[in-house]
This record gives structure tokens, sequence and C-alpha cells, in this order.
């Protein structure tokens, strides 16, 4: 009888650590994908920092091309600006929305 529990509980153990094993490699999985997603947070942040200083870099030259238009005879800057304007308002919008 004695034997017969020690061989029951050798199964027993058996089938804990069978479990413990897949229960660790179902975290190591889960530990990569968290990894990999922390990862491309990153990189969505940096790549909106750069869009935003890009952005801030535009309108400071667009400012000044406006302060520094003094000629009336060339093409009015603002039918140029214009563009730039409203594409720099979709982007910010859409960085917004990130």
């Amino acid at each position: 009888m004695f034997t017969t529990l020690i061989i029951l509980a050798s199964v027993i153990m058996f089938k804990l650590r069978n479990e413990v094993n897949k229960l660790e490699e179902r975290l190591g999985v889960a530990e990569d994908h968290l990894k990999q997603k922390n990862l491309k947070i990153k990189k969505l942040t940096d790549e909106k920092k750069c869009a935003l200083a890009t952005q801030y870099a535009l309108e400071a030259t667009l400012r000044r091309v406006h302060a520094n238009q003094k000629d009336d005879d060339i093409l009015p800057i603002d039918s140029i600006i214009t563009p730039f304007e409203a594409e720099i308002k979709i982007y910010k919008n859409e960085l917004q929305i990130m």
C-alpha cells in the first residue's frame, strides 16, 4: 500500500511538473508578445515626436516667410502657403488622434 502511495504521488508530481512547464512556456510567449507591443508603442511615440518637431519647424518657417514678405510684385505668399497650412492642420488632427 505504501508503494502504491509513492507511485501515485510520483504520477501526480509528474503531471504537476508538466503543467508548470506548460504554464512557463505560455508565460514566455506572453512576455515576448508584450515586449513586441512595447517596442511598437515606442516606435509610434518616436514617430509622433518626429512628426511634431517637423510640424513645428515648418510652422516657424512659414511664420518667417510671412514676416519677410515685403514685395507686392511677386505672387502672394498666401496662395503658396495656404495648401501647406491645410496639410499641417490635417497632420495635427491625425497626431491628436494618436
